[in-house]
Formats: structure tokens, sequence, C-alpha cells
């Protein structure tokens, strides 16, 4: 009698390692994505927070030079304070008016205020606190003995630096990652 052997077939199938080494990569290269996801959230709110400054000080130039009143008989500038002690910093636009008597002047009602989204910080080279922008006139007036100020955008949790340059002419560069 003839004994008829079963057909030997290989077992398909990963085996443990293969499975280990393909999740392995795989992890690594989610991780990857969701660090570069972070890190690109990060920069578009810094960009977000900067874009607020710059319309923020655009509406004050215009506002200067077209000579709004606001709550002013008379109007001496347009002023933009930066509390950048606090987190968030904050930004607030109010009139700067002129008693034309005794030429003292006075701020009126904060017309607008901008607070920086949380962990994301504004310093100034050099360090100010106002801006002034004379009505009519045109230009930027900081106490300051340099010829501009440049704000710079940041965060803790990456290490670029973005910034934005204000000169006395009051020209606004668009800002650049450092």
């Amino acid at each position: 009698m003839t004994r008829i052997l079963p057909n030997f077939r290989p077992k398909s199938g990963f085996t443990l390692i293969e499975l280990l080494v393909s999740m392995g990569i795989s992890l690594l290269i989610i991780a990857i994505g969701v660090i570069n996801y972070l890190d690109f959230n990060t920069r578009q709110k810094i960009l977000g927070s900067a874009r607020e400054l710059e319309t923020l000080i655009q509406l004050a130039q215009t506002k200067a030079r077209s000579g709004d009143l606001a709550d002013c008989n008379q109007l001496d500038s347009y002023q933009v304070t930066f509390n950048m002690v606090t987190d968030p910093a904050t930004v607030s636009l109010r009139p700067v008016c002129m008693n034309p008597a005794t030429g003292i002047t006075s701020l009126g009602t904060t017309l607008k205020t901008y607070n920086l989204i949380s962990g994301i910080s504004l310093a100034a080279a050099p360090a100010v606190t106002t801006v002034k922008f004379p009505a009519v006139n045109g230009g930027a007036i900081f106490n300051l003995a340099g010829s501009e100020v440049v704000f710079s955008f940041s965060s803790e949790s990456i290490s670029a630096v973005y910034e934005v340059t204000l000169s006395k002419s009051g020209n606004l560069n668009e800002g650049v990652w450092q």
C-alpha cells in the first residue's frame, strides 16, 4: 500500500518581528507628523498675532492722518499702548486729546484692545510701552533715540522669532522669521 503524504504548504502571514518593526516605523512617522503639525500651528498663531498688531497700528495711522476726532474736541494724536508684562500681552488704541486753552493732553476712550494669544510673547527692541501717531502729519513718535522699533513675537515651543519693524517715519515693514 502506498501512502500519500499531504502537500506541504508554508504558513502564510507575518512574523511577530516583522509586525513589531512595521509598527515601530509607523509610530515614528506619526510622531514626526504630530511634531511638525504642532510647530506649524504655533507659527500660525504667531503670524496671527503679528497681523493683529499690524492692523492695529495701521488703524491708528489711518485715524491720525484723517484727523478722526473720536471723543476729542481737538485731536493731538493716536496712541498704541503695549502691556507686555501680562500673559497674554495686550495692545490698545486710544486717541490723545488736546485742550486748546491749556495745551494739556489727555487720553480718550479706548477704541480697540487686542489680547495676544496665550503663550505668544511680545517684546520690543528697544523697549517701548507707547507709540504715538500725530494727527495729520503722519510718522510715529516713540521716546527713543533710535529710528525704529522691532516687535518680536515668539513662543516657548519653537525657536523661531517673527519680527515686525516700525520706523519713525511710520513705515511698517512686513515681518520676517529669525
